[in-house]
């Protein structure tokens, strides 16, 4: 309520100050009627530029709000030229200037004006999207040239013109009643606008509310006063054109504005969380492997029968011990490495290595595992590739899991894995092909992504951290490279990663 009371007393002294302003301007003879045409002027230029304004705006709300208000002052801003420009001092428009032919013109625009902002305030938020913006456009223009068209019966209208008013030469009851009618409904337009204030609280709208009165009431003082209403009015249309700035100009940028302002706190939230779980990770590894390389060392120990004889019971067991211990460590590793890199600690250690050799010390690794499973291992390396400068336990790591990867999932007794290096200009490519079981095509997505099996069922059958993949990828952008997969589902995968010959970074902590 009280905010209400402050709208209408702002709206109250505006009015009070035009109106003081118009009376003391109408009672100077050195001013006269070329004031009055200036504002008019002003009032057409006005409604042009709210068309324009609306014009270029729906382009990027597509709002048919913005489009109706634009179509509503074209044919204003057209309607006020003609009146404008049907003045008796003015240069005869098509048929002979008279003070009745210009009054015809602005009484046009009062009666055609009021249901166009009522029909606003309904389209305002509550569109059904059945406008288009050509269809609006040329609608205005044929509305703006009906005057042209008509013209040549403006004579019969003037010469009966008269019979609108009284014998005393004063309006008579029915110009009165659509000039009352229009203000109405001008009013209940302003009304409802009020009414979409209070729910939205957009400022913009209490600017529309303010046009739209100062509007109305201009209409009226402008008979007894008649430069006080064309101040009124003038202040109507620059509130109207305020109104429509604010909601299509000013406020979608700073929506914007707030938009990247959430936006890098959001980033920068998640920067400081993902910081704090990583440091949690890595202090929870350091905790968990001592206990598990404890277990894993006694457990040797007995399964050496360093402390005596087992049956074949406690060796099963001691068996079962040890696989689950390393396996787990395996995957504490992972997690140990992953929260390394997120944290900006791992340490890169660059230097000149030989490629060839680095890959063979790689599948020595796997050689074992791929014999047991009768799966081939193949080379195929660029003889014009020797050194590049890399990390070589890095690297060796990203060969490892893409390899030990290829392995696991390969079919056995049957299974190929083709390793090869290419040269292009600086860069080296290398790619793990396997005959295995392939990736689907809407799981390639997930391939890289950290904890992540690309199906329940295969993690079940073969097991795995999902966290392998995820460094690797890590690992090759730290190199600066890119890593990339290519499969067929049943036929097998392709996994290829691209590093610098030459390492730029050079040997730094990063």
């Amino acid at each position: 309520m009280r905010k209400s009371l402050k709208y209408i007393l702002k709206l109250l002294a505006i009015m009070i100050t035009i109106f003081i302003t118009g009376y003391f301007i109408e009672r100077s003879a050195f001013l006269g009627n070329s004031f009055i045409i200036l504002n008019e002027y002003f009032i057409i230029f006005a409604s042009l530029s709210i068309f324009t304004l609306t014009w270029f705006a729906y382009g990027r709300c597509k709002d048919d709000h913005t489009l109706f208000m634009g179509a509503t002052f074209l044919i204003i801003g057209v309607f006020e030229l003609f009146h404008v420009l049907s003045y008796s001092f003015m240069p005869d428009f098509i048929t002979p200037n008279t003070p009745q032919k210009a009054t015809i013109f602005k009484e046009v625009i009062q009666v055609i004006t009021a249901p166009l902002f009522l029909i606003s305030a309904y389209l305002y938020k509550d569109t059904l999207q059945l406008l288009n913006k050509y269809i609006l456009f040329i609608s205005a223009i044929i509305l703006s040239i009906i005057p042209l068209t008509s013209i040549y019966f403006l004579g019969y209208i003037i010469r009966n013109y008269p019979s609108m008013y009284s014998h005393d030469d004063e309006p008579s009851t029915l110009r009165i009643s659509l000039l009352l009618l229009s203000i109405l409904i001008i009013f209940y337009a302003s009304y409802i606008y009020s009414k979409r204030f209070k729910q939205s609280e957009e400022e913009s709208l209490i600017f529309l509310v303010y046009g739209f009165i100062l509007m109305g009431i201009g209409d009226i003082i402008t008979y007894p006063f008649e430069t006080s209403g064309i101040l009124l009015k003038c202040a109507g249309f620059y509130y109207v054109y305020l109104a429509l700035h604010h909601s299509y100009i000013e406020l979608p940028y700073d929506k914007l504005l707030i938009a990247e302002e959430s936006l890098k706190l959001a980033k920068n939230e998640a920067e400081n969380a993902n910081q704090v779980k990583s440091e949690f990770l890595s202090t929870m590894s350091h905790e968990l492997r001592t206990p598990l390389n404890s277990i894993i060392g006694f457990s040797d120990l007995l399964k050496q029968k360093m402390v005596g004889e087992l049956n074949q019971k406690q060796e099963h067991y001691i068996d079962n011990i040890l696989n689950s211990s390393k396996h787990l460590l395996s995957l504490i590793n992972d997690i140990l490495d992953l929260s390394k890199i997120e944290s900006g600690k791992i340490e890169m250690n660059v230097e000149k290595i030989s490629l060839p050799s680095t890959i063979n010390d790689t599948l020595e690794m796997v050689r074992t595992t791929a014999i047991k499973h009768n799966i081939n291992l193949i080379k195929e390396f660029d003889p014009g590739l020797e050194f590049l400068e890399a990390d070589k336990q890095k690297l060796k790591q990203i060969l490892f899991n893409l390899l030990s990867n290829a392995v696991k999932f390969s079919k056995q007794n049957e299974g190929t894995i083709t390793i090869t290096s290419k040269k292009y200009d600086e860069i080296v490519q290398i790619s793990v092909k396997d005959t295995g079981i392939g990736i689907k095509k809407e799981d390639m997505g997930k391939l890289f992504n950290k904890f992540q099996q690309i199906e329940s069922a295969t993690y079940r059958k073969y097991g795995g951290t999902g966290l392998g993949l995820a460094i690797s990828k890590e690992l090759v952008e730290l190199h600066g490279g890119n890593i990339w997969a290519e499969s067929k589902y049943g036929e097998g995968s392709t996994f290829t990663f691209q590093i610098p010959i030459e390492n730029k970074k050079g040997g730094m902590i990063l």
